[in-house]
């Protein structure tokens, strides 16, 4: 009689739990109305979209909630990347004010105008809009306790001293635009495919930008770079190249030199200064001791390699030095010229090697 009871209480705490607990589980990927989307939390019964059918076409409307038809209501609130999934016919994006998290290389394929951005949106990642074929326009709600948007729809932090984004279609003055004087901070793909670009001004008072792949201004139009007046910075410009300290920071893509000679005071180049630059066919590294991973990246027509006199080996401790993987897929280098006076390499019918080999 008691294993009867125990057998019977056992069935009745099975049958109250909903069936829909046992059918998904944290990480799944699961499709309704042709949006596919990740459980981002079975306990907190959350979802994070991913991708849209190709059928869906024109404005994305992404639902706060979504039933799954059985016993499982789900709440949307975020967006992420998947390498599987994309959204290559969606022009403009409504998201859920559910929505919290926005996520890198988010709406991937899209060629997007606009999205608004909701009140309860906490994060936004760096390269948000780094797969996208059009940066959009953001709108964010007045009443977001973290983020805010211009007249332009340029995406900058609640009290405006970090830029994230500046929209392909944004408004040019004959293909200038000038970041506002309160940011103080650009973030990684600020300003990317920003159409008819061809100069940055940066704000007088600049104190940070974002390092790394791809660079803060990954568009093909852009020929130089300046700095407004008046202000405090770390930052400079010499002939349209943006320098920190004594660091080259970004290489415009578009400028029109084939040959560079890096300027005398310069002692470092940052990861991806050199972010696929168009024209450039030489480059002499000059003082420089310093050189990041990919501080040459995908310069296409480059031939020609100067290494400084003095640049040795990398040293982990000091982190001075050539750093392995420095020049990254310039396919057409045809030759490495190294000064008599350097100690630690030396060429060999245009290859570089250790002299100590």
């Amino acid at each position: 009689m008691m294993k009867k009871t125990k057998f019977l209480l056992l069935i009745l705490l099975f049958t109250a739990i909903p069936m829909g607990l046992f059918a998904y589980t944290d990480g799944q990927i699961v499709t309704f109305d042709k949006l596919t989307y990740k459980v981002a939390s079975v306990a907190k019964k959350e979802l994070y979209f991913l991708g849209a059918d190709n059928s869906k076409a024109g404005e994305l409307v992404i639902p706060k909630e979504i039933f799954d038809s059985v016993d499982f209501t789900f709440t949307v609130t975020g967006v992420e990347y998947h390498p599987l999934y994309r959204s290559d016919n969606i022009t403009s994006v409504q998201l859920p004010e559910t929505i919290t998290y926005l996520g890198r290389n988010i709406f991937r394929g899209a060629n997007l105008e606009t999205i608004n951005i909701p009140k309860n949106v906490a994060t936004i990642e760096e390269n948000a809009w780094a797969s996208v074929t059009g940066v959009p326009k953001c709108v964010v709600e007045a009443d977001n306790a973290n983020y805010t948007s211009d007249s332009e729809g340029v995406l900058y932090s609640k009290d405006m001293t970090t830029l994230y984004s500046v929209p392909s279609k944004v408004t040019l003055n004959n293909g200038v635009y000038t970041v506002n004087d309160k940011v103080t901070k650009i973030i990684k793909t600020g300003f990317r495919l920003v159409s008819g670009l061809t100069k940055v001004v940066f704000p007088k008072n600049l104190k940070e930008i974002s390092v790394g792949y791809p660079t803060i201004a990954p568009t093909t139009t852009i020929t130089e770079f300046a700095i407004a007046g008046g202000g405090t910075t770390p930052f400079k410009v010499i002939g349209g190249v943006l320098f920190k300290d004594k660091e080259l920071m970004i290489y415009p893509q578009a400028k029109p030199e084939e040959n560079y000679k890096v300027p005398d005071d310069i002692t470092a180049i940052a990861s991806y200064a050199f972010y696929r630059p168009l024209k450039l066919k030489t480059i002499d590294l000059n003082g420089v001791t310093k050189l990041e991973l990919s501080a040459i990246y995908e310069a296409a027509e480059l031939t020609t390699i100067t290494l400084p006199k003095n640049i040795k080996k990398y040293d982990k401790a000091t982190e001075e030095g050539m750093f392995e993987g420095c020049f990254e897929s310039c396919m057409k280098v045809a030759e490495y010229k190294v000064p008599t006076e350097n100690k630690d390499f030396v060429a060999q019918d245009g290859i570089i090697f250790s002299n100590d080999i």
